[in-house]
């Protein structure tokens, strides 16, 4: 299963949100999990330090395996899970096909957009990660009226941290857009409780 999270602005929650998805997948189910991140960030290269100096995870190379385009990427084990740093959909395919769940972390701007798009549309599962906050909201909606156009029968899910009744009517009038609020997750390492029961539902419901 490969599950695609885009990010259509910045500091939306996209990157928190694949984290404590990818624990709950590999650390609640026991599956074998990927995290690929797709963003200009540099959340790969903070994870990357943070793994070889605060914790026993340690760099990890999958030279083991017969895909020689996986040779090409260095992951982290991080809690379990497989991170990885990827801007190529040409290879997209390999890694994903190599874990029972691979979750995408894409960061969209207008000059990755078209790439940023191939990777989402290519996963089986998708949500977009977004905002209703106004200083936010006209770079939201430009997005998603871009991506309409790409696919008018696409069903859009928003996942947003925060809530306003009028800007969500209007973008479900206009886009017809399923607006989700996100619940307030502190710790992307540990979940539980109704955190647990939600991210549940929104992969398997």
């Amino acid at each position: 299963m490969s599950i695609g999270l885009l990010g259509l602005s910045r500091a939306v929650g996209t990157t928190h949100l694949a984290f404590a998805l990818a624990n709950y997948l590999r650390n609640g189910l026991g599956l074998k999990v990927a995290l690929i991140s797709f963003n200009n960030e540099n959340d790969y290269e903070g994870l990357k330090y943070y793994a070889n100096t605060y914790t026993s995870n340690k760099l990890f190379d999958l030279r083991d395996k017969s895909y020689k385009e996986l040779r090409r990427f260095q992951g982290i084990n991080f809690n379990g899970i497989h991170y990885y740093a990827c801007n190529n959909n040409a290879y997209l395919g390999e890694i994903v096909n190599s874990y029972d769940c691979a979750i995408l972390d894409i960061s969209v701007n207008d000059k990755n957009y078209r790439e940023a798009l191939k990777f989402y549309f290519s996963c089986e599962k998708r949500f977009l990660l977004g905002s209703l906050s106004p200083y936010k909201l006209r770079e939201v909606t430009e997005r998603i009226r871009r991506i309409r156009l790409r696919d008018e029968e696409e069903d859009l899910t928003m996942l947003t941290r925060d809530y306003n009744k009028k800007r969500k009517a209007k973008l479900t009038k206009e886009f017809g857009v399923n607006v989700q609020i996100i619940p307030e997750i502190f710790d992307m390492e540990i979940i539980d409780g109704k955190n647990l029961i939600w991210l549940d539902g929104l992969i398997y419901s």
